[in-house]
């Protein structure tokens, strides 16, 4: 009897049998451990689906970018120096989250539930002593961020998903080299992914300057199928531990002049003045000790602050190093406990089953939910969607 052995090739007799047999074999491992992980049912499902259904193409997409490293030891470095530096941070600065009667607003009290979820969650301390700023697009924060780059005296820590080799890439490039040769101590991560056409026409001039950086997690064949899929999606600018951005846009000029026939990219960014920058700082020098090895945590990375607009900030983290997803947790319960509006707006809209059941929830108590979402939008996937 001839067998069509997955659409491939056929076999016959005891060497189909014994094909199957190894087939199954391989399949049952990684179906084993889809169910010990315990991770979300659908997911689960899915990916059930695919090894069953297309076994060997299913073996090869699970080992690309099903595997689930959250608890692996690819990550136990950095979660042990998430604990450091979480607790560094936290002996010296924030507020107590029980004190929150006595910053006086009741919408803000009324947000206790979300402040201490972010604590308990990430360890996101709750700042008090900050000044923040809106920047509403491209122009405002290249703007904010090339002048505040510029004053730097002690370090610049810069943390990006994508930074291109184009006319704003190279305006930072070279703003970096000249505050290096300055003195100033520069330190880099950007994704390896995310910034997959950065070459050595860019990053020798950086190495020469005497700039210190890092590719984060990088892809490489022999080594691909265990990070491709966990990225670092970060956009972290932080300056003498005392000015800080944070936020929605990448390097690249796409910010400022589109890319694609997509138009205009409008996103949003923050600049941060205060305790908050000292988050963001735990924040870089955590990935830093990841990357490099290297513990920065002296005094001159955690200055004492002294800015008293009075402005509320928790800063938190999410990924595959973190034991809960924190912000898809805080995103839930500030929509499932919302009492008048619900405005969002992003480019790319993906909800999972708990945020869509949060809206339309929402939305049948009164609540007035509004999204505002890109006519046009670079990924074809979320087109689809």
């Amino acid at each position: 009897m001839n067998f069509d052995f997955f659409g491939l090739f056929h076999l016959e007799g005891l060497w189909a049998f014994l094909a199957y047999s190894i087939v199954a074999l391989i399949i049952a491992f990684p179906l084993i451990v889809i169910l010990l992980e315990n991770r979300n049912p659908i997911k689960s499902l899915s990916w059930i689906m695919v090894l069953v259904l297309i076994p060997i193409l299913g073996i090869i997409l699970y080992l690309y970018f099903g595997r689930n490293l959250r608890k692996e030891k690819i990550f136990t470095m950095k979660e042990i120096s998430d604990a450091k530096s979480s607790r560094l941070l936290m002996d010296t600065h924030g507020v107590e989250i029980d004190d929150i009667s006595s910053f006086g607003s009741e919408l803000v009290k009324s947000k206790k539930h979300l402040m201490q979820l972010l604590f308990n969650n990430s360890s996101a301390n709750l700042t008090q002593n900050n000044r923040v700023q809106i920047l509403n697009n491209g122009v405002e924060t290249f703007d904010a961020i090339l002048y505040h780059l510029d004053q730097a005296i002690h370090h610049i820590h810069l943390e990006y998903y994508i930074i291109e080799d184009d006319e704003i890439g190279n305006k930072v490039k070279d703003l970096l080299i000249k505050k290096a040769n300055e003195g100033v101590k520069v330190r880099v991560i950007y994704d390896d992914v995310g910034s997959w056409g950065l070459g050595d026409r860019y990053l020798n001039p950086l190495r020469d300057a005497g700039i210190e950086f890092y590719s984060f997690m990088p892809v490489r064949t022999y080594r691909f199928a265990n990070k491709i899929n966990y990225r670092n999606h970060r956009k972290i600018i932080v300056i003498d531990g005392a000015v800080g951005f944070v936020g929605g846009l990448n390097i690249a000029d796409r910010y400022l002049k589109g890319r694609g026939g997509n138009g205009f990219w409008r996103d949003t960014h923050l600049k941060l003045e205060g305790d908050a920058v000292l988050s963001l700082q735990v924040i870089f020098l955590t990935d830093w000790y990841f990357m490099s090895t290297q513990m920065l945590n002296g005094k001159e990375f955690f200055p004492d602050c002294k800015i008293d607009a009075g402005h509320l900030v928790q800063i938190t983290t999410s990924g595959p190093d973190s034991d809960w997803s924190s912000i898809m947790q805080t995103f839930f319960s500030a929509i499932a406990t919302a009492r008048q509006c619900v405005y969002i707006s992003t480019p790319y809209f993906l909800p999972n089953e708990g945020i869509v059941v949060a809206l339309r929830t929402a939305s049948l108590s009164g609540v007035d939910v509004k999204i505002i979402l890109p006519e046009k939008n670079d990924s074809f996937l979320t087109n689809w969607s």
